[in-house]
């Protein structure tokens, strides 16, 4: 693993810390409980018996999951448009 790769993963993990803390701090656990039920937890756990943070802990997952499907499911971007008779980079045509 490179130096960039382990930074953009320990970057991951602090965003992911960030956003259970805010859950926990704004969310009773019936506000959560319903926030990971619309995300798509399934009953068959009985997520009722959870604690707060392993609830708070579901909704970041389903919200992250949740981001990485709509980043890949977006088309790639078109590349660059320069004037005509100019290179996409700004050099001149070969």
């Amino acid at each position: 693993m490179t130096d960039e790769e382990r930074e953009a993963e320990a970057a991951r993990g602090r965003a992911r810390i960030q956003r259970l803390a805010e859950l926990m701090r704004k969310h009773t656990k019936a506000e959560l409980l319903r926030m990971a039920y619309a995300g798509g937890l399934v009953r068959h756990n009985s997520p009722e018996r959870w604690r707060k943070d392993e609830i708070a802990s579901a909704v970041v997952d389903i919200e992250l999951r949740a981001a990485a499907r709509s980043v890949a499911s977006q088309p790639p971007a078109p590349p660059p448009v320069g004037r005509p008779g100019e290179a996409a980079d700004g050099a001149a045509p070969p």
